[in-house]
């Protein structure tokens, strides 16, 4: 790129130049006319430069809250999966008893269950090991009670009246909350805006 300063060097000595030789030299006139023209025509690149700078520093900082919010969806469906998994003990205490709805249920366990697994491998790829760590940790307490409840679930009886569907019953699960909490805590230290923790890489993979 040649420099700015040359350019207007040029400018100025070709517009000189072209005056002297058709007037045979600049009076005191002409000589303000011409420093004009070299001042408009240095704001003018000046201003140019300046635009450029600001739009490249923008589309720089729109590609990066591009990046934390792919980065924010993706915690987001993975935490979702496990939370579905911990929600299936209630809807397998709500079945209806027939074998359509048996096999409903079962094809969807086996649905969250595989969603889980990708979520953690793209974790373990994209995420830092801090996150990772504590996804894993995250399901293996969801599987600890979740499972157990469910066993007990499918053991009880089925629903066959309203009245049977007990919406304020809670199931235990305080080791899978405990573990919710350190790992979203380890996500939303990767996703803080104007900056991120050295521990946490870029999408795409770990440094």
């Amino acid at each position: 790129m040649i420099p700015i300063c040359a350019c207007v060097r040029a400018a100025a000595t070709t517009v000189a130049t072209d005056s002297a030789a058709s007037s045979g030299g600049l009076d005191g006139g002409e000589y303000i006319t011409l420093a004009g023209v070299v001042l408009t025509f240095i704001i003018g690149i000046a201003t140019l430069v300046i635009t450029i700078k600001v739009a490249s520093k923008n589309s720089v900082a729109q590609q990066k809250e591009n990046r934390r919010q792919e980065r924010a969806k993706a915690y987001a469906e993975a935490v979702r999966a496990v939370e579905d998994y911990l929600e299936t003990p209630y809807r397998i205490r709500r079945r209806s008893g027939s074998g359509e709805h048996r096999w409903q249920l079962t094809e969807s366990i086996s649905e969250i269950q595989s969603r889980m697994n990708f979520h953690s491998g793209w974790l373990r790829i994209n995420a830092s090991a801090e996150v990772y760590d504590a996804y894993i940790d995250f399901i293996k307490a969801a599987k600890e009670e979740a499972g157990l409840q469910m066993t007990s679930a499918w053991n009880g009886p089925v629903t066959k009246k309203d009245r049977q569907v007990l919406l304020g019953t809670g199931l235990p699960q305080p080791k899978s909350a405990a573990a919710k909490e350190v790992v979203v805590t380890a996500m939303k230290g990767c996703l803080k805006p104007g900056g991120r923790s050295q521990s946490c890489p870029p999408i795409g993979g770990r440094p």
